[in-house]
């Protein structure tokens, strides 16, 4: 079976063919396969890289005794270090020549794998000067790649290790001799005794390919380490040295659990989410766990809250909810979000009567809350609903299903309590931001409904006006008030953000029952008869009627008043401002209806 290279151990190989300046290849030890050379290999073969990795020595003919290269691996196999052999290579166009090869045996997370480094020879004895600097060369990249190999003599417990070993242990003194004992101080006390099992098992011709954590001496970081080794004996087969390495894999280790973390929890509270929340439901519907009671809740009005104040304002609930109800959370129960405003817990060994004092208890937490709490907007209130499998032969889908329906006849009789009272704390807000009084949402709404009257509406049509005048600009509470109440001009971009207020007034409009029936109103009070209003640039009559009553009204009261950056103006000079405007701003008939049976200018 081919070893599946790891994305830090082919940086790994990389690092070393960049670094080498000479020929250098690497061979899977597993299948005797080249997986990566450099150019200067490849072209003193005659060959290109691409034609030499993923090819054996035999497939590629490179030696003419092959016995040659098995010497090599067995040399290798014995003692794990470098070993200097002189081969006879042959060319891709058959012609030969003797090449040094240096080799060493890297034992890593993937696989073991033969690093070689070559040298042309001309009828002499090998450049051992040479051979140290490619040996060298390795120690370099094995340092970068965080790599460390140590031996173990068996009899006398003492190490010796590289000098990135030392480094990756934390010890700073690479001249001390290390004990066994003493490094294995270093590894946390839960994977210990693993290590000393499988260092016996090693003796016993088992195999030796662990991870575990270690505990830096000099820094005290918790390091992940993969750590591979082989056993060495004499020539009577006796066991006297354990040849190994150690990497550094924190960095990919920790990467892993964060993706972990990530696939399994809510970003916003740290919540389990429902994927998990349903692997768990697997996990714990066995008969240990009964019974076995689930609580299901909703945040009610929580889109309102979204739409009138943005995500920030609606997170800012979600949180507040979570911390709540995590107070109620025992040791082995599963709290997660399972939708934007849906939480779920599970509780194993939990009887009905248990789960429903839980549930009160986060409903009295919820009424303390909002006892204390500065604005009335940020309310909570939650629709609860829960239910318990106590018997095997019960089917826990049952369970969830009378927790749902329990869930939604509560929120059914207080999900309109919770957005009236959100609906009365926007209007509050509304009147506190825009520097607009009572006084004028009243007067709003008697001109209005006078217009109203006049052309003959309906009650309900009249009733929708009237709320209509009250919340026409009730998306000013997403505007920042230093813009609604600024005394001198505004610039284009300040302009462009009060001119949102009517989209974002549609959207709190359509989350709320109470407000839906008027959002289409709120959404076009600023459209002109012309087609130059906005957001839409509707034009006469498709502008709804209610809305062009309000335009009418809403820019006489707002000329007639004193505003942070003008004075109010005289009665008859607004009313010829309406007229001049008639038939482009402002509905002509309803302008003269307003002048002349409302006013009584006619």
């Amino acid at each position: 079976m081919d070893n599946v290279i790891t994305n830090k151990d082919q940086e790994y190989f990389k690092l070393i063919i960049e670094i080498s300046s000479d020929e250098v290849f690497i061979v899977d030890l597993n299948d005797d396969k080249i997986i990566t050379t450099n150019k200067a290999f490849a072209d003193h073969l005659g060959y290109s890289c691409k034609e030499i990795i993923g090819k054996t020595y035999s497939e590629l003919g490179l030696c003419k005794d092959l016995e040659q290269y098995k010497k090599i691996i067995s040399a290798l196999t014995d003692n794990g270090s470098f070993v200097n052999r002189e081969i006879d290579f042959r060319r891709k166009d058959g012609s030969a020549f003797v090449g040094a090869i240096a080799a060493k045996l890297l034992k890593l997370n993937s696989g073991d794998y033969i690093f070689n480094s070559m040298q042309i020879i001309s009828g002499q004895s090998v450049d051992a000067g040479a051979l140290q600097e490619s040996e060298n060369k390795l120690i370099a990249a094995q340092k970068l790649a965080h790599i460390g190999d140590w031996e173990l003599n068996i009899e006398t417990n003492v190490m010796v290790a590289s000098e990135e070993a030392y480094h990756i242990y934390g010890l700073e003194d690479t001249s001390r001799t290390l004990t066994l004992e003493a490094v294995q101080k270093l590894v946390l006390p839960e994977f210990r005794k693993m290590l000393d099992d499988k260092l016996s098992g090693l003796i016993n011709k088992e195999e030796y390919d662990v991870e575990y954590k270690i505990k830096q001496a000099n820094t005290g970081e918790i390091l992940y380490i993969s750590s591979k080794a082989e056993l060495q004996c004499d020539e009577n087969g006796r066991p006297i040295k354990v040849f190994g390495t150690i990497q550094d894999i924190s960095e990919t280790r920790r990467a892993e659990e964060k993706l972990l973390y990530l696939s399994n929890h809510d970003q916003l509270t740290g919540l389990y989410n429902r994927d998990f929340f349903e692997r768990e439901i697997g996990r714990l519907d066995v008969n240990i766990a009964l019974p076995l009671s689930i609580i299901i809740g909703d945040i009610n009005g929580l889109k309102l809250i979204d739409d009138a104040f943005g995500h920030e304002g609606g997170d800012k609930l979600v949180v507040e909810t979570t911390a709540i109800i995590k107070q109620f959370c025992r040791k082995g129960d599963i709290f997660a979000r399972t939708g934007g405003d849906e939480f779920s817990i599970l509780l194993p060994r939990t009887d009905r009567e248990t789960a429903y004092e839980i549930l009160e208890g986060i409903q009295a937490a919820c009424k303390e809350h909002n006892r204390i709490a500065y604005n009335n907007i940020f309310h909570i209130s939650l629709s609860f609903g829960f239910g318990t499998k106590e018997n095997a032969d019960e089917n826990f889908m049952q369970a969830m299903k009378e927790a749902e329906d329990y869930m939604n006849q509560r929120k059914i009789l207080e999900k309109d309590n919770s957005q009236k009272l959100v609906v009365s704390s926007i209007k509050e807000m509304l009147l506190e931001k825009s520097c607009e009084t009572e006084s004028h949402a009243e007067r709003m709404v008697v001109l209005s409904k006078a217009i109203g009257t006049a052309i003959g509406l309906s009650q309900q049509e009249l009733d929708q006006l009237e709320l209509l005048a009250t919340l026409h600009d009730i998306g000013k509470v997403a505007i920042n008030d230093k813009l609604l109440c600024k005394p001198g001009k505004l610039n284009e971009e300040e302009w462009a953000e009060i001119k949102r207020h009517p989209e974002i007034g549609y959207k709190i409009a359509t989350s709320s029952p109470e407000l839906v029936l008027i959002a289409d109103y709120i959404l076009s009070h600023h459209e002109q008869w012309d087609g130059t209003g906005y957001p839409q640039k509707l034009a006469g009559e498709e502008i709804p009627t209610l809305s062009r009553i309000l335009s009418v009204v809403d820019a006489y009261d707002a000329m007639t008043q004193d505003r942070p950056y003008r004075k109010a103006m005289k009665n008859e000079e607004a009313i010829a401002e309406i007229e001049k405007n008639a038939g482009t701003q402002f509905d002509p008939f309803i302008a003269e209806v307003f002048i002349e049976m409302v006013l009584g200018k006619g």
